[in-house]
């Protein structure tokens, strides 16, 4: 929901933005980028561009939700008991970024050469580190940043394939209400 947006009739849900400010940041056209780029989806270099590509989508929605909480003033409501607000080394969020469990670069060649291609550097621990810290320091004003969402419909509007899925076929039909069968 947006910031000034009320829902009288569902409670929960104006409870709900009010202290959590969640959105969604979505994929979509994952395997059309894929296939443009020649990788095969489910590949090993398919596989390490999506593990790359969503860390680092990651590591900005993050960074861009603390520069608003700096900048509203305030975290989320429930920051001080989440895991963003524990200190590093002890359970805290981003500790899988900083502490050398997981590779913050790409596995293969292939995808290093798309990122160097488009000009997208991918955080380095260092950056982490740092956004850890001005995290735990500040907050972060959104209590969710990412979901997957269903982007079927819309992304036939953009010529993009659906969300992160696979092509399903060729040629998908689907029954879109009065029109009856349409074929994409």
């Amino acid at each position: 929901m947006a910031p000034h947006t009320t829902v009288e009739a569902v409670p929960p849900s104006t409870r709900g933005n009010d202290g959590g400010h969640a959105i969604g940041l979505g994929p979509m056209n994952l395997h059309g980028f894929l296939a443009r780029e020649g990788i095969h989806y489910g590949s090993e270099e398919g596989l390490d561009f999506t593990d790359m590509y969503f860390m680092t989508v990651a590591y900005h929605a993050y960074r861009a939700s603390h520069q608003i909480a700096v900048d509203r003033g305030h975290a989320f409501a429930t920051f001080a008991r989440s895991a963003y607000a524990k200190p590093a080394g002890q359970g805290n969020y981003f500790d899988k970024y900083t502490d050398g469990r997981r590779a913050l670069e790409p596995r293969t060649e292939r995808v290093r050469a798309i990122f160097d291609k488009y000009g997208i550097e991918i955080p380095s621990v260092e950056d982490w580190r740092e956004l850890q810290a001005q995290i735990i320091r500040d907050g972060i004003y959104n209590q969710n940043l990412q979901a997957i969402p269903p982007t079927g419909s819309i992304s036939y509007i953009n010529h993009s394939t659906s969300s992160i899925l696979p092509i399903p076929a060729k040629i998908e039909i689907r029954k879109e209400g009065k029109i009856g069968r349409v074929y994409y």
